[in-house]
């Protein structure tokens, strides 16, 4: 999901406000199905690539 950075976002990454973002929200379960993390990630949307390959038997 593409974003665009706002004042309310860590400025960390020297981005202007009203640059875009790739905003990636990530939900991790165990093999029983239990939520074992959750975690949230803002990326410079020029500079990134963002590739999700997955298998579940």
């Amino acid at each position: 999901m593409q974003k665009q950075l706002t004042s309310s976002l860590p400025q960390s990454s020297k981005q202007n406000t009203g640059s875009p973002i790739l905003f990636r929200k990530r939900f991790v379960f165990d093999q029983a199905d239990r939520p074992i993390e959750y975690n949230l990630g803002y990326y410079k949307a020029d500079s990134f690539i963002y590739t999700v390959e997955s298998r579940r038997s």
